[in-house]
């Protein structure tokens, strides 16, 4: 079982790094029970003009740039990046 956390995020400066944060903190107690388990964090930056992209490279494994017109656009450009077989959407 490994998992993919895919992030869409536009402009989400404000948000993101708390969000963040609390996904690591929950990646790590996962890790405690099942060591085996491997979790990406994937953030889907769709075209954001503020720091969004920026604070999301210092937490998560990979950044995917989106021009993507549509919610599910952007986080099915995430989605294409996932490494994993199950995948969990989460906002910013």
């Amino acid at each position: 079982m490994n998992i993919s956390i895919i992030i869409p995020a536009k402009n989400e400066e404000k948000y993101i790094l708390n969000g963040l944060k609390k996904i690591i903190e929950a990646r790590e107690i996962l890790l405690g029970e099942f060591p085996f388990v491997k979790v990406e964090i994937i953030v889907a930056n769709n075209n954001s003009d503020d720091r969004t992209a920026e604070i999301a490279a210092e937490f998560a494994d990979e950044i995917i740039n989106t021009a993507a017109n549509s919610i599910a656009g952007v986080r099915n450009s995430g989605a294409s990046a996932a490494s994993y077989e199950i995948l969990v959407f989460i906002d910013a």
